[in-house]
């Protein structure tokens, strides 16, 4: 099966997602490439006439810090992201080296990359919202399908027009996360604790925030919502998609602060079963 290789205009793609209210913190800590692909994938396989596979993800960035101007990642926050993306598999990043504060040597190095991938592969996948690369489309469009993913409502028409295909992610952006489903000791539980909770909580699923017998808060998911002789107390199951876990439930400071509130509380006053109503 032919690769559809994806390319990542990085900066681009970081501002996007810092746009729909996700914090830094979790960015840095849980977006991922391979997500994406697999996204992609399940896309692809739902086209009429399917141009093969993705297995190469190209996040092409510079030294810069990456993010909309007013909440830019951390040095360190943008260490963390790339040096997890580096460890996925099929995920290259290509940290250009550009002077000045322009990155232009990012969409430089993207339109390069398009423009040999059409030489070898039936279709490509941009990841980018910006008009800059109308010119780039408007010369590949017959030479391979360039499909672009649209991460934001108002997605720039020229673009679309250009394209192939656009992908409208909406709610599933939640592809783009990795989950990791961690428990922490209720007696030193700290509202940071709660938000990582929350955040690493797959909103495309049934969840369900509890605290076991031996005090230790985690969220239940799956088949773990029927095994209710782990968790003392537990609260009612949040349905897939309602936006109550995951990364931008989590960026949340107040509804974070309130949940927090909750379960040491409900811990607290000793409360057993199923909670329907705030402790």
């Amino acid at each position: 099966m032919p690769n559809v290789p994806i390319i990542i205009d990085g900066p681009n793609f970081i501002s996007r997602m810092a746009e729909l209210g996700i914090k830094n913190k979790f960015i840095a800590s849980q977006l991922s490439a391979a997500g994406l692909r697999d996204y992609v994938n399940h896309f692809l396989s739902e086209l009429p006439d399917p141009p093969g596979k993705s297995e190469v993800v190209e996040f092409v960035c510079s030294q810069k810090q990456m993010g909309p101007e007013k909440k830019k990642l951390s040095q360190d926050e943008q260490t963390v992201l790339l040096a997890r993306l580096m460890n996925e598999v099929g995920v290259y990043v290509d940290q250009v080296n550009i002077p000045g504060s322009s990155e232009k040597g990012v969409d430089a190095t993207v339109q390069v990359k398009m423009e040999e991938f059409a030489k070898k592969h039936p279709a490509i996948v941009l990841v980018s919202e910006d008009r800059d690369y109308v010119p780039v489309l408007h010369k590949l469009r017959h030479e391979t399908r360039v499909i672009t993913i649209a991460v934001r409502k108002d997605f720039p028409l020229e673009l679309k027009n250009e394209s192939y295909a656009t992908i409208q992610v909406g709610n599933e952006y939640l592809w783009f996360f990795t989950y990791s489903y961690p428990r922490y000791d209720v007696n030193s539980f700290t509202v940071e604790q709660c938000a990582d909770l929350y955040a690493n909580a797959d909103d495309r699923t049934f969840n369900r925030v509890s605290i076991s017998h031996t005090g230790y808060v985690f969220m239940a998911s799956g088949d773990m919502l029927a095994k209710d002789s782990l968790a003392k107390v537990a609260f009612e199951s949040f349905c897939p998609y309602n936006g109550y876990v995951g990364p931008f439930a989590a960026s949340d400071d107040k509804y974070m602060a309130e949940k927090h509130i909750d379960l040491v509380k409900a811990w607290k006053d000793g409360h057993t079963g199923i909670l329907d109503w705030r402790p």
